[in-house]
């Protein structure tokens, strides 16, 4: 399956892009890569077990592709501050993203995050 994804930021958006915008456009992206290898896996005839296996598959797939964007942040030679800023933000977003999308698949919530100390 393909999957469509921007690979230019909108021209209508003049300003500086923030590490906010960098980091929730690389967990959106994760997300939708993640889920789509997911379903290539069972259009291979790969059984999963349960939602949790297929859930499990995707969080282990995203959080790779966590770890090359920092990895080739670094090869980009960004500077240590920015890319810092960038990998905590996406954790961030990337996890925000999968509780979300959990709660979709399973129908409740499973991990209750305290908001009340961020």
């Amino acid at each position: 399956m393909a999957i469509r994804i921007k690979s230019k930021w909108s021209k209508t958006v003049k300003r500086e892009k923030t590490t906010d915008d960098v980091a929730s456009a690389l967990s959106y992206i994760g997300w939708k890569i993640s889920l789509d290898k997911a379903k290539n896996l069972h259009g291979e005839d790969f059984e999963y077990t349960s939602d949790h296996q297929r859930i499990t598959f995707i969080v282990e797939y995203m959080s790779f592709q966590v770890h090359i964007a920092d990895r080739l942040m670094y090869l980009d030679n960004k500077k240590p501050e920015y890319r810092t800023e960038v990998m905590n933000k996406l954790g961030t977003y990337s996890s925000a993203i999968m509780q979300e999308n959990w709660r979709i698949f399973l129908g409740k919530v499973i991990i209750k995050l305290d908001t009340s100390r961020l």
